[in-house]
């Protein structure tokens, strides 16, 4: 049996299309269990309403604890010997689920493309039908891998529940938590099957679950994550050299954080001291010294947050918001 774990908050324009997606899978031993985290709207009464219709439904309601929460009470009641994660505004083709199980076999886990769906257009993310050893070539791959969002997101994934065990998400991170996640479950694995199925939408529409707020302790977590990254290649193929996707995606981090920092309606003392947390920051300044290749909008601020310009950076945010409002306009 295959336990589907969907946490669900406010998603109440979507939720359907989710849940339908999901009864409608070609393979049918499903354990599909919603975890209501505390919605505020009808996503609530929307799962009711699927329970009642479809015996493989379970609903659980919660207290509002985050997806993480959300997630580990899914694992908690889980019932199937393995697991995927769908979130409550994504959906799936027919044929992704019984695609991904007849893979998995004797692997550890399973690994399908996905479909994201935006305003700007879809955009594919696929992987060849192939067997991967951990940590050997996984972590020889690591960049290529990190770069295509293998380690970054549960969804479109196979996990074996004896596999995970106690593991759980780590509730007290809301930046970062299913990289961690990954990291730690791939720590126990020794063969991963990726699918050329690319039949996951990772829904990009939703304004509301794409919103990024400023959270102070992001400006920590990001430099943690990197060195968890860092840290996990270290231990499992110490070889290998500096990962050049883990240190752009610090840089981008970063320069994104120093966006909302500039955005927020702190006092300019209160911007000035989060900024300079991380334009002090040596390992920050190291990977914003490198040419990525970037975008303007991205090379700019990055040559910016190499010389600790903090000054700058708030001319060239301003700027930024003041075009991007004329030209919505």
């Amino acid at each position: 049996m295959l336990s589907v774990i969907v946490p669900v908050y406010n998603a109440e324009k979507y939720l359907e299309k989710c849940i339908e997606s999901i009864c409608q899978q070609t393979y049918r031993d499903l354990d599909i269990i919603l975890i209501d985290d505390g919605s505020q709207d009808q996503s609530g009464a929307i799962c009711d309403q699927f329970e009642a219709i479809d015996g493989r439904i379970r609903v659980f309601h919660k207290e509002n604890g985050g997806v993480s929460s959300a997630r580990n009470r899914g694992l908690d009641v889980a019932q199937g010997e393995y697991i995927t994660f769908i979130d409550s505004d994504d959906w799936i083709n027919p044929d992704l689920l019984e695609r991904l199980m007849a893979h998995i076999g004797q692997a550890d886990m399973a690994v399908g493309g996905y479909t994201t769906v935006s305003k700007a257009g879809n955009v594919e993310q696929k992987y060849k039908d192939e067997s991967l050893t951990f940590p050997e070539y996984v972590c020889s791959k690591f960049d290529e891998l990190y770069a295509n969002n293998f380690f970054n997101a549960p969804f479109a994934k196979i996990y074996k529940c004896n596999i995970l065990g106690t593991q759980r998400f780590d509730s007290s991170v809301a930046l970062g938590e299913d990289f961690l996640f990954n990291l730690e479950y791939l720590s126990k694995c020794h063969e991963v099957k990726t699918v050329s199925a690319i039949s996951y939408f990772y829904n990009c529409m939703n304004v509301g679950a794409a919103t990024k707020k400023l959270r102070e302790n992001d400006i920590e977590q990001i430099y943690f994550l990197y060195q968890a990254g860092r840290n996990f290649l270290c231990k499992y193929y110490p070889n290998t050299g500096e990962s050049v996707e883990l240190e752009k995606r610090f840089c981008l981090n970063g320069i994104n954080l120093i966006q909302l920092i500039c955005y927020s309606d702190k006092s300019q003392i209160e911007k000035s001291k989060l900024a300079k947390k991380l334009l002090t920051n040596d390992e920050f300044i190291k990977v914003c010294n490198k040419d990525y290749s970037l975008p303007k909008r991205y090379d700019i601020p990055r040559k910016l947050c190499a010389n600790g310009s903090w000054n700058l950076l708030q001319v060239f945010f301003v700027i930024k918001k003041k075009l991007s409002t004329v030209r919505g306009s």
